[in-house]
């Protein structure tokens, strides 16, 4: 009979976080990460998919602690973490903007710019009689729903300015409209 050799256990698996910002979401990117194992520091590469939900792991076989037994490193699991954008808040596919108008603009309508994303420009109606937190819809400019999904679509808020102050004039064409009922 012949006996086994020593058992070569796997490597200790490794947790990292890495961030991403929204445009990286967008179009996907490769990221450099460094890690530190046994006193050397060693750069990783690692490829960012299109569309990757928060909290997804993405898993590099191989990248993690040597095993001290002979036998495979473990794995490197990255848990992704989407940083917050200064304009966009994703939902899902979606990114809501929101766009602040005027009071006149609400009750008589206006066309507003907005600007997607990847930094294209459209012009967008606002219908009179508008409501604060109406959403208005642009197809297809959101968020890739994976690495060859459809793009969902940017919801543009609305939010109503309401003056804090006015000056004489102004109070006094508010109130002949409160007269007729507006």
């Amino acid at each position: 009979g012949g006996g086994c050799g020593p058992q070569q256990l796997k490597g200790e698996d490794m947790t990292y976080e890495l961030t991403v910002t929204l445009e990286e979401v967008l179009h996907g990117a490769e990221k450099t990460i460094s890690l530190r194992r046994d006193g050397q520091t060693q750069n990783v590469s690692v490829k960012v998919p299109k569309g990757i939900d928060d909290g997804k792991r993405l898993r590099l076989t191989g990248k993690g602690a040597p095993s001290r037994s002979g036998g495979p490193a473990g794995d490197l699991y990255l848990k992704v973490q989407v940083a917050a954008h200064p304009v966009f808040q994703r939902v899902d596919d979606d990114l809501v903007v929101e766009q602040r108008i005027p009071f006149s603009e609400a009750c008589l309508g206006a066309t507003i710019e907005v600007t997607t994303l990847d930094s294209k420009k459209f012009h967008v109606k606002v219908p009179p009689g508008v409501q604060q937190d109406a959403k208005l819809r642009l197809k297809g400019h959101g968020l890739p729903s994976g690495p060859i999904g459809h793009r969902g679509d940017i919801l543009v808020k609305i939010a109503v300015q309401v003056p804090k102050s006015l000056t004489p004039e102004q109070e006094e064409l508010v109130k002949s409209l409160s007269t007729v009922a507006l």
